[in-house]
């Protein structure tokens, strides 16, 4: 199995090459051959990064700590600046082909206290990082998921529809059918399948994150675990790998 990973500061992108595998058995729908995506996570862009003088202000993520080694892509101590993610697409894109998918697994904002940020500020985050992945992959299916920084507060995500929800529901419209934005725009997960005999969940985990106060004490927040008993049942009838 191949993996081929490049870690930039604050920013983690996998290009994963499937194992070839063992031929299917006879009355299956189990895909022959191999298969590729990127997975695409942690962005978290921080748009305040910029050269300066004051190596205290080149980056708000920094929280005032000074920056040790700033350059145009990036420091240490700052979380990524737009450059830098700019610069990785545009080298996935090259190695990108047509039957290739992307796994993007949320964490768009920046590191920074919550009296920084909004709802409509991290709706905004999450937006400018879509629309860069869709001009950089126009003609590929991107499977997004959200991260405990994908909310406002952090880590607080609740168990019925709300601003986020909604929001990534229609900006993520493109990639998903229907059914997989409705259970998206009411508890933050679903299901699609990818080609026949594939089939991808998206869970909403920070549902049982300990930070998240929303849902203490809850057994089944959402009831993304029964949808998810019937999801995998389904999948198992239907012969195909989740």
């Amino acid at each position: 199995m191949g993996l081929l990973s490049c870690v930039v500061p604050l920013l983690l992108l996998l290009l994963c090459g499937a194992a070839p595998l063992e031929a299917a058995p006879a009355k299956s729908s189990y895909l022959p051959g191999t298969g590729r995506f990127w997975h695409i996570t942690d962005l978290h862009l921080d748009p305040t990064y910029h050269l300066t003088p004051d190596p205290t202000k080149v980056c708000f993520s920094s929280k005032g700590v000074p920056a040790t080694n700033p350059g145009m892509f990036g420091d240490f101590l700052c979380d990524s600046p737009y450059r830098l993610i700019q610069s990785a697409f545009d080298h996935m894109a090259t190695l990108t082909k047509p039957d290739d998918f992307i796994i993007w697994t949320g964490d768009s904002p920046p590191h920074v206290p919550a009296g920084e940020l909004s709802t409509d500020l991290v709706v905004q985050v999450i937006g400018n990082m879509t629309e860069t992945i869709r001009q950089h992959f126009p003609n590929i299916t991107v499977y997004p998921a959200l991260g405990n920084h994908d909310y406002w507060p952090q880590d607080q995500m609740p168990t019925s529809t709300n601003a986020v929800y909604r929001a990534a529901a229609e900006l993520w419209r493109p990639w998903l059918q229907n059914e997989a934005l409705l259970t998206l725009s009411q508890g933050g997960f679903y299901s699609q399948l990818v080609k026949p005999g594939l089939r991808v969940v998206s869970l909403n985990t920070i549902l049982y994150y300990g930070p998240n106060k929303v849902t203490e004490n809850m057994t089944d927040p959402a009831g993304q675990f029964e949808w998810l008993e019937k999801t995998l049942q389904k999948a198992a009838q239907s012969l195909e790998k989740v």
